[in-house]
């Protein structure tokens, strides 16, 4: 069974310009929480987790697993409407999604996410331009 290495925040209908203006927020974010996963953590058998985030292009499940990476369809995501949000409140949204998209998987999965918990906490208590300082002995993602 494999372990749980990476974490990833995607738009459901992919946009390279719109993804550009979320990278800001969205990087630091998925950095805090691929080093906060503990080694050999096993989540749903799989390697990664995609949260997709927007309205269905076309009909899928909710969560589906293709080559070892668990994607959980987030469809009440509006892009244009999040990124007209200031900073903080941009970052604040994206972390209530992935701290309740994340919980949902934890109970589907039967985990508890605690260091999850702790690396939202982390990054909620950084200044509001998003640029906390990762943990030098956490390593590099």
């Amino acid at each position: 069974m494999p372990y749980l290495r990476d974490f990833q925040l995607v738009l459901r209908e992919h946009d390279r310009e719109l993804y550009k203006q979320l990278l800001p927020i969205w990087d630091p974010i998925e950095i805090e929480i691929r080093r906060s996963i503990p080694s050999r953590f096993s989540f749903g058998g799989v390697g990664k987790i995609v949260l997709e985030l927007g309205p269905q292009v076309r009909s899928l499940p909710e969560y589906r697993v293709l080559l070892n990476v668990g994607l959980l369809h987030w469809p009440d995501f509006d892009v244009r409407k999040h990124l007209r949000l200031a900073t903080p409140e941009r970052t604040d949204e994206s972390l209530v999604i992935v701290e309740t998209a994340m919980a949902s998987l934890a109970v589907r999965f039967d985990q508890n996410t605690t260091w999850l918990d702790a690396a939202l906490a982390r990054i909620r208590g950084a200044p509001p331009n998003n640029s906390f300082k990762p943990n030098p002995l956490r390593g590099s993602a």
